[in-house]
C-alpha cells in the first residue's frame, strides 16, 4: 500500500513540478478487473468534490456548543483554522490527514501494551 501511494506522491510531484501528465498505468488500480477508461472516470469525479470551509464553520456555529474552558476550546479553534488553511481545496486529503491522527492513539495504547509484555510488567501485579 505504502509502495503504491508513494509512487502516486512522486507523479504528483512530477507533474507539479514539469508538467508532465502521466497516464494511470494498471499496477496503481486498487482493483485490478476495472479497466483504465473506468478508473479515470472515477478519479475525474473525485476531482470534482469540493468542501466548502466557510459550510463547514457554519455547520460548527449550529451545533450545540459544548462548553469547555478556553484552554481546551482555544487549540481547538487554531488547530481547525490550520486545518482549513492547510487544505483548503483538498478534501481527500485533509480525510487522509484526519484518519492518520485518529489512529495515532490506537497505535500508541498497543504499543505500551506490547512494552509491558515484553517487560513482563502485566504480572508484576499478579506476583505481589
Amino acid at each position: 500500500n505504502f509502495i503504491r501511494e508513494f509512487k502516486q506522491m512522486i507523479n504528483f510531484i512530477k507533474m507539479k513540478i514539469y508538467g508532465e501528465d502521466e497516464d494511470i498505468d494498471s499496477s496503481c488500480l486498487i482493483n485490478p478487473e476495472l479497466d483504465i477508461e473506468e478508473c479515470t472516470s472515477y478519479r475525474e469525479k473525485l476531482t470534482q468534490l469540493q468542501l466548502d470551509n466557510d459550510k463547514v464553520w457554519e455547520r460548527e456555529n449550529n451545533r450545540t456548543q459544548i462548553d469547555a474552558p478556553l484552554v481546551i476550546k482555544a487549540p481547538y479553534i487554531v488547530l481547525c483554522l490550520m486545518l482549513d488553511s492547510l487544505f483548503d481545496g483538498r478534501p481527500l486529503e485533509r480525510f487522509w490527514f484526519l484518519e492518520t491522527v485518529a489512529r495515532m492513539p490506537y497505535l500508541s495504547y498497543v504499543t505500551m501494551l506490547h512494552l509491558y509484555e515484553s517487560f513482563g510488567w502485566w504480572r508484576r501485579a499478579v506476583l505481589l
